[in-house]
């Protein structure tokens, strides 16, 4: 993070203690914490309450919620012990002899304006994240009103940097409500950011290309929109030039799977680890110019110690054999391999850094002024890359259209899908202040009352037989407690 942006970071909070201190915030907006403010309103009410009895076989909707949550349940529980294994091993606190897992991005990562996430994306994350935070309340308060329990209030906050939403119910009310009632009220949260999850998918997997389609015509790859000043790729990947293939995959296809080219374009820029996972094949090299520099590599100098920026350290393409310095450009021009064998002279090498900021990719790319393909190569960090270089699927008909809205829309989109995804998940986690923990002992509840025809029939006040009340204190706090150390360790990880 940028002086800049902490200063800025400062300022705001200074101000807005200052004006609460002088009681001058605006109705409806109070400072609880020096870095906590919220905003609440009860005008929403009534129109949600109306929206609650209009929309029809709600109560189906919301019951199919219980199912979905309490498979998101499952599925976030596999995810935190896959999370706390790979941190685990990250930290050396168990054996593992799977360099490759420990290599792979972590399942679990803090995200951290202007530290993880780039200060660039920061518009798309604050809006992405309230509208998952909106949407996650919105179904709470929807369920609450087609059960009768009264809405207070709605609003959002800012917890130091992170914005998010609530909704506040009548306590009296929802403890009177049954237990189906309550169960869909819990659920319907975790089960918004599903539906939205789905939607965001969908959008980006063409259905935002189909609404766009009036103004914005397809492109066979991914069109750059755009290029940081102060990117090493600036001048010399022009605007409009439309990336075909990066390294060995193609992204002016759409796979079987349905990934487009822009989620291609994501995946191997920010999904893998090493120049093995973007090529089919290596490149026939003889010689060896190692000037005892070149394959010196350190966080520090990831791409080697040499003063030479042509000379770059290959490992074998078949079996990582002894490392060797060549010239990047000249390997490239020469004919592709799978194994020495296929040489003709040489061996059969690939570029290698233990490093994720020291990966070689080669680019090819058609200019807006020449239809035949360039080749390009980068050497650097790939995150960095995308970070940097913002491309679309779409260009616009007219010239006076916004070359970037589709990309800013398809970015926005992805940081939907990726939150809602993570509302989903964890908020369905059985761990304290979490919706996960209402919904375990409402379930039990509803188990143990096996003389009930309906969940609706049962009181939410009835109590937990002793060895449910056990087994739901007791998984509340492994899972609290695993879900704890999963968040300390990815801080610790990014600090070290």
């Amino acid at each position: 993070m940028s002086y800049s942006s902490l200063l800025a970071f400062a300022g705001v909070w200074a101000v807005v203690n200052l004006a609460n201190r002088l009681r001058r915030l605006p109705p409806g907006l109070d400072l609880l914490s020096p870095l906590y403010l919220r905003f609440s309103t009860t005008t929403l009410n009534n129109a949600i309450a109306k929206l609650s009895g209009q929309v029809p076989l709600l109560d189906t909707f919301y019951s199919l919620g219980i199912v979905v949550s309490m498979c998101s349940m499952a599925l976030g529980i596999a995810v935190l012990l896959a999370a706390a294994a790979q941190i685990a091993a990250r930290l050396d606190l168990i054996p593992t002899t799977d360099t490759a897992q420990t290599a792979l991005p972590l399942v679990l990562g803090p995200v951290i304006p202007g530290i993880t996430l780039p200060t660039a994306h920061l518009v798309h994350y604050v809006v992405a994240l309230l509208l998952c935070a909106g949407v996650h309340e919105l179904g709470h308060a929807i369920a609450a009103a087609r059960a009768n329990v009264h809405i207070r209030r709605v609003g959002v906050f800012l917890a130091v940097v992170w914005p998010g939403a609530f909704v506040e119910l009548s306590r009296r009310q929802l403890d009177r409500a049954a237990v189906g009632a309550r169960l869909r009220i819990v659920c319907a949260g975790v089960w918004h950011n599903a539906v939205m999850a789905i939607v965001a998918w969908l959008l980006v997997h063409g259905g935002l290309g189909i609404m766009l389609r009036p103004g914005w015509t397809p492109v066979e790859g991914a069109m750059v929109v755009s290029v940081l000043p102060d990117s090493p790729l600036s001048g010399r990947l022009p605007l409009r030039s439309v990336v075909l293939e990066i390294d060995d995959i193609k992204l002016n296809i759409v796979d079987r799977f349905g990934a487009t080219p822009l989620a291609r374009w994501t995946t191997v820029l920010t999904a893998t680890t090493s120049s093995r996972d973007t090529h089919n094949a290596g490149f026939c090299a003889a010689g060896n110019l190692d000037d005892g520099l070149c394959c010196e590599m350190s966080p520090l100098f990831p791409l080697g110690e040499s003063p030479d920026t042509h000379l770059f350290c290959f490992d074998g393409f078949s079996a990582s054999d002894t490392s060797r310095c060549l010239d990047l450009h000249d390997v490239f021009e020469h004919p592709r391999c799978q194994s020495d064998a296929d040489c003709a002279e040489g061996l059969c090498v690939l570029p290698s850094s233990p490093f994720s900021a020291g990966r070689v990719l080669r680019i090819l790319h058609r200019a807006p002024t020449n239809r035949e393909p360039q080749k390009l190569v980068y050497a650097g960090s790939p995150m960095d890359l995308w970070t940097h270089v913002q491309v679309s699927a779409l260009h616009p008909r007219w010239s006076w259209l916004p070359i970037s809205l589709p990309a800013q829309l398809e970015a926005l989109l992805q940081y939907v899908f990726a939150f809602s995804m993570a509302f989903c998940v964890l908020n369905s986690l059985p761990a304290y202040h979490l919706d996960g923990i209402h919904i375990l002992r409402l379930t039990l509840i509803w188990l143990e009352s096996s003389s009930a025809p309906t969940a609706d029939s049962i009181a939410v006040d009835m109590p937990l037989g002793v060895w449910a009340c056990h087994f739901c204190n007791v998984t509340s706090l492994l899972i609290t407690l695993l879900l704890v150390g999963c968040v300390a360790g990815s801080i610790l990880l990014l600090i070290m």
